[in-house]
Order: structure tokens, then sequence, then C-alpha cells
């Protein structure tokens, strides 16, 4: 038994020409379209990890603050930070309380000095900053769960998602590529296929369960 399947832009962008009824089945993209068409891939697999349909991209991370400094860029650069812990010791990780950019903003005494017990974010498109605060006076190491940014995809690479995910992404980028044409009777079953795909990966995604959490105050 083998579970090593796999499909490149190229194989992508493809077969969904060929469900579009772009090309003929022994047909392939010329130069432009594969082209054109890897950035239309690229594009949905954005557009997802921005909807949160991206379980498999859920990773561990950690970063060091330096004595004296309340902030640090996380890298690689995450899409999100699910939770993070201080590193007490090697044993011991004590849980941070995470805070909206807001409410880091009304702390009555930012510059206070301390071990780190909330963090906040600031997003950028470049990267990502965690803040935290009381400010450490010596190194701290804290470790956090974090959604990784999926991996561009060009025409002889493989996809960086599930295989079970291929056929919906394929039915996803024929209805995207609709200014290619194809068959006119057969475009409306296109687009069909493709909601209830996008559908679908948003349901597979949903979580079970949610928890809301207690803000602490200082």
């Amino acid at each position: 038994m083998t579970i090593s399947f796999s499909m490149t832009g190229r194989d992508i962008v493809t077969r969904a020409m060929h469900h579009r009824k772009v090309l003929a089945i022994r047909q392939q993209p010329t130069a432009a379209e594969l082209d054109y068409g890897v950035e239309t891939l690229n594009l949905i697999l954005k557009r997802l990890a921005a909807k949160g349909v991206s379980p498999w991209i859920d990773t561990d991370g950690s970063a060091t603050i330096t004595a004296n400094v309340a902030a640090v860029v996380l890298s690689p650069r995450p899409i999100n930070v699910l939770e993070a812990r201080l590193a007490v010791s090697p044993t011991y990780q004590r849980p941070m309380t995470m805070w909206e950019q807001g409410e880091y903003a009304t702390l009555p005494n930012p510059l206070q000095s301390g071990e780190p017990l909330i963090y906040s974010l600031r997003f950028s498109p470049a990267d990502v900053t965690m803040r935290v605060w009381p400010i450490p006076t010596g190194s701290r190491t804290i470790l956090y769960s974090y959604q990784r940014v999926i991996e561009d995809v060009d025409k002889n690479t493989a996809l960086d998602l599930p295989q079970t995910w291929a056929d919906a992404i394929v039915k996803m980028l024929a209805a995207d590529l609709g200014t290619f044409g194809g068959d006119p009777t057969h475009n409306d079953k296109i687009d069909a296929e493709a909601a209830i795909a996008e559908a679908e990966l948003l349901d597979f995604a949903r979580r079970d369960s949610y928890f809301l959490e207690a803000t602490w105050q200082p």
C-alpha cells in the first residue's frame, strides 16, 4: 500500500482546464496559460488560508525575548499564533494570556518589568511581532503554537496540502479559470461543484468546540 500521491502545480492547472473543457484530455496548457493558472492556484490557497481552511499547517515554534525588550519578530512569519507559554524551567511551561492590541495599549504601566504574563500580536504584511508584558529583565524563551504560511506553488512543485483536498482544489481552480471560457453548457455545473467543494473544506476545518477565555486585567 502506498500513500505518496501528489500533484504539482502543472498537474492541477492542466486537470482544471480539462475539467472546464478549455483543453481536450490530451492537450497541455501553453506557457502563458500555465503561468496564469499557477498564479490563480496560489490565490486560491491564500484565500483558503485566510478563511482558516488549513488545519494541516498547525505547528510549534519558539522565540527568545532579550532582557529589557518588550517585543520580538516571529520567524518564520505565522498566519496566526494559537497559544503561547513561557518556558520557566525545562519541566514547566506557564501558559500566557493573549491580549488584543487595544487591550495592550491600555496597560497602566507598559514598562513594568517582571516575568511575562501576557502577549499581544501586531500584524503587518511583512511580519508578525509578539509583544509581552511585563518586560523581562533577563533573556526568556516563549514557546508557542502557530499556523504557518502555506507554501507558494510553482508549476513543478507539489501542493502544500493533504491528498484528500486535491479534487476540491481542481474544481475550485476550474471555476476561477472562467476567463478561459469553455463549454457554456458545462460552466454552471463547474461553478456549483466549486461552491460545494469549498463549503466542504470549510466544514472540515471547523473546530468541534470553542472555548471562551476570561481576560485578566492588572
